[in-house]
């Protein structure tokens, strides 16, 4: 192919997935919506830490502000290396 010629998108199984997330999200979110997690399945006082590392570093802080949302526990997110390093943190 020559230089600059735009070759044809690949439709592999990851493109189709994120061209689905744009239809996915909606729903996800209409599913959420009002959702409560039961008093039962979170022990008073009980604590979580998400955790990763470069990208899904990002998805533990939203997995934490999503636990602290539908719940009255206390969520934080760490990088995977501060685990690592400082486990008694």
């Amino acid at each position: 192919m020559a230089r600059g010629t735009a070759r044809p998108l690949d439709r592999s199984v990851v493109y189709s997935d994120i061209l689905e997330q744009a239809l996915t999200l909606p729903r996800t979110v209409d599913m959420l919506d009002g959702l409560r997690i039961p008093e039962l399945a979170v022990r008073p006082g009980a604590s979580f830490v998400f955790t990763g590392c470069g990208s899904s570093y990002y998805t533990a802080q939203s997995g934490a502000q999503l636990m602290r949302g539908l719940s009255d526990a206390s969520a934080y997110a760490v990088p995977g290396s501060e685990v690592w390093l400082l486990p008694e943190l």
